[in-house]
């Protein structure tokens, strides 16, 4: 798997934070040089923004919500979300206020 991130971006962050959780073997990409609006990137991924998560088997899967819940349902253990529904709920709120708020 290669996750194209940059190291300012808070999204992209907490999918790396998941990865190296997780010990999982993903190849760490920059976006091409000619940007995130560049034709090859755009190529990759059409929303042209980052994380953007390929798979092995060849699927792109950008935003990090995405590539979080791929991750843990493809790589359940060890476990990085919560059993109890009241608990997935107040994660699932934090993740929303700092995607739309923060």
């Amino acid at each position: 798997m290669k996750l194209y991130n940059n190291n300012l971006s808070p999204f992209a962050s907490r999918v790396r934070l998941a990865v190296y959780a997780k010990g999982l073997s993903v190849e760490m990409a920059s976006p091409p040089a000619s940007g995130l609006k560049g034709e090859e990137y755009l190529a990759i991924n059409p929303i042209g923004k980052i994380p953007c998560l390929t798979t092995d088997d060849g699927m792109k899967l950008p935003e990090s919500e995405v590539i979080l819940e791929y991750l843990e349902d493809k790589f359940p253990k060890p476990p990085l979300r919560p059993r109890k529904p009241e608990e997935k709920a107040a994660v699932r709120l934090i993740s929303r206020i700092n995607d739309i708020y923060l």
